[in-house]
């Protein structure tokens, strides 16, 4: 066992307790001094509202005054290491005593057995030990600089708890801006909403006061409406940088709206905070911009509007006839807006944008009388620059009647068109089918064979034409009944007869379509099976039907057209002669009523 252990102990004690005050003096220094470099931080960045950049100089600076003060009063503290002669000498010198401590200790160790005397080195020995146990070795150690610097870290750190008690949203927002955060320290006035042209770019519930970025349309007016609460200021401004090379700057003030006003021009869909609401409008814009908004103590952090081009629609609209008049060829023009259909047609619609910006939806508003339908189209490329009705479930099939349409587009950027694409398809009805039927002489024999020149077309083609014979027959009673005089001679009386009906089809087999049309023939009408006399009349009519596609059982099926009729009088030979005779004064009369006139005969001078 040492002779020395109690020394060598009490040296020991004498130097923990000096490293642990001077560790507790070095780093009550460098927090005291971080502390410090933080308060002069919250004072400026409170003062100045220090945006990103400037804040970073600001903490960098801090950093800088926090790394000096630890090289100035922390590091040379921590720098020190002490050994138990140091301990020894630091005793002796405050005791005032020789340097037998000194020696002891050095005599004691291991290597003492070479220097010289034995005896010598344990008398010394047993000297330090007998005296040893008097010393105090603590005697002059000092807590002084320890206490001081732990006295000032106390002071600032309750200072600063207590102001951050007092003032809870600024430390609250210093901690997050100490972070690089946007959040603002509390102002008496609030910004709790910013809506710019129906988007919403700030709610309350966001984090700070930093506006989310927004995709403008190019050529619209920016309108602003701003939802503010606490006290409410006069006015306030919008403050717009150019982006460009250009870098100017524009200020747009903010009025207070009127409630009953708010309610009239507030955006549709939006949920509007309680508060007061400013609207402001900037005019329209091409280029993109940056912006903050500014309103009594309150302002935000820069946010940036991009001005992108509106999507350019180009529409197809190609009418698809029903299949009897596929083999008409119609002008066409496909981007047109009003169109003529025929009826029962389908239209095939396709919508496209030709600046090649992809679009996120198209839809279609269809009304019909007093029905109201939407209808979304599906895109049919992966640009999503061409978009078309899904099949099946067309509107626009099998048109009967007018239809208004109202095409409306959003493309990826949330832009829609300025004005909806409208329109209206028109139903053009299938014009019904003509025909005309003639012939020579209008008096005839009961047995003669007339020959009926008849001519007959429609727009797409004729399913059937036929020649009505309506028989008008006269029974004349000699033998009894009035006689009546008409001053020429004595006409027995009349009594009238069923109509009897007689039909002869023109066409047969298939439909003529317009290939064959018009059609010009003649058809001679057999009038003995008819058993005619005198006295009776045939009434002719040309019934024209038009070919208007097929029924369920493969018929043909179309609207049937009567033309003008005509009427065969039936007489004997005597008759006939005497009608060709009128025939031929009548024309010939009118041969000479046209010689004349082209010779001028018979006019006054």
């Amino acid at each position: 066992m040492s002779k020395l252990g109690t020394l060598r102990s009490q040296l020991g004690g004498l130097r923990r307790a000096r490293s642990a005050v001077r560790s507790a003096t070095a780093w009550s220094s460098l927090v005291t001094a971080v502390l410090w470099a933080l308060a002069g931080v919250l004072v400026l960045d409170v003062l100045f509202e220090l945006e990103l950049l400037p804040r970073l100089v600001v903490l960098l600076l801090a950093a800088g005054a926090v790394m000096w003060a630890f090289v100035r009063y922390t590091r040379p503290l921590l720098g020190q290491a002490e050994s138990e002669i140091d301990m020894a000498l630091l005793v002796e010198r405050q005791q005032q005593i020789d340097s037998d401590l000194v020696a002891a200790i050095q005599f004691e160790s291991p290597e003492a057995a070479r220097w010289g005397s034995p005896q010598l080195e344990g008398a010394v020995i047993d000297y330090v030990a007998a005296v040893g146990r008097g010393i105090n070795v603590f005697e002059g150690f000092s807590r002084d600089q320890m206490t001081r610097r732990g006295l000032v870290l106390a002071i600032t750190a309750v200072t600063l708890l207590v102001l951050a008690g007092l003032f809870p949203g600024h430390a609250a927002a210093f901690v997050n801006r100490l972070f690089l955060g946007s959040m603002h320290y509390p102002t008496r006035t609030e910004i709790d909403q910013i809506v710019i042209s129906g988007k919403p770019v700030l709610i309350a519930d966001d984090d700070g006061c930093q506006p989310r970025n927004l995709k403008a349309a190019q050529g619209r007016p920016l309108g602003f409406f701003v939802v503010s609460s606490g006290i409410i200021p006069a006015k306030g401004s919008v403050q717009f940088h150019a982006t460009g090379a250009s870098r100017t700057k524009t200020t747009v003030e903010l009025r207070p709206l009127a409630e009953a006003d708010v309610a009239k021009s507030w955006p549709v869909g939006v949920e509007r905070p309680p508060g007061t609401v400013f609207t402001g409008e900037m005019p329209r814009l091409v280029d993109s911009v940056s912006y903050k908004v500014f309103l009594g103590d309150a302002w935000t952090d820069a946010a940036r509007i991009d001005m992108v081009p509106l999507p350019t629609i180009e529409t197809r609209l190609v009418p698809v006839p029903p299949r009897y008049a596929q083999r008409t060829k119609e002008p066409l023009d496909p981007t047109a807006r009003q169109i003529s259909v025929l009826e029962r047609s389908s239209i095939d619609l396709a919508v496209q944008c030709t600046n090649n910006k992809p679009l996120a939806s198209v839809k279609l508003l269809v009304r019909s009388g007093q029905n109201e339908a939407s209808y979304d189209l599906a895109k049919t490329d992966k640009q999503a620059l061409v978009w078309k009705l899904p099949a099946g479930k067309s509107p626009l099939a099998n048109i009967v009647q007018e239809i208004r349409y109202e095409i409306q587009v959003t493309d990826a950027d949330g832009l829609s068109l300025e004005t909806p694409i409208r329109g209206t398809i028109r139903i053009r009805p299938d014009r019904p089918p003509t025909g005309s039927a003639e012939v020579v002489h209008k008096v005839v024999l009961p047995t003669a064979e007339p020959v009926v020149e008849y001519r007959a077309t429609d727009d797409y083609g004729l399913s059937k034409l036929a020649l009505i014979a309506e028989v008008e027959r006269y029974e004349h009673e000699r033998t009894r009944g009035p006689v009546v005089d008409l001053g020429q001679g004595v006409v027995p009386s009349a009594r009238e007869v069923p109509v009897e009906v007689h039909r002869f089809d023109l066409l047969q087999g298939k439909p003529l379509l317009t290939d064959r049309l018009p059609l010009a023939s003649r058809y001679g009408l057999s009038l003995s099976p008819l058993k005619l006399a005198k006295g009776d009349r045939v009434r002719l009519t040309l019934e024209v039907t038009d070919y208007r596609g097929e029924n369920e059982q493969g018929q043909p099926v179309g609207r049937s057209h009567a033309a003008e009729g005509l009427v065969l009088e039936i007489s004997d030979e005597s008759g006939v002669l005497a009608a060709i005779s009128q025939a031929d004064e009548r024309s010939e009369q009118r041969l000479t009523d046209i010689i004349k006139r082209q010779l001028g005969i018979g006019e006054t001078p």
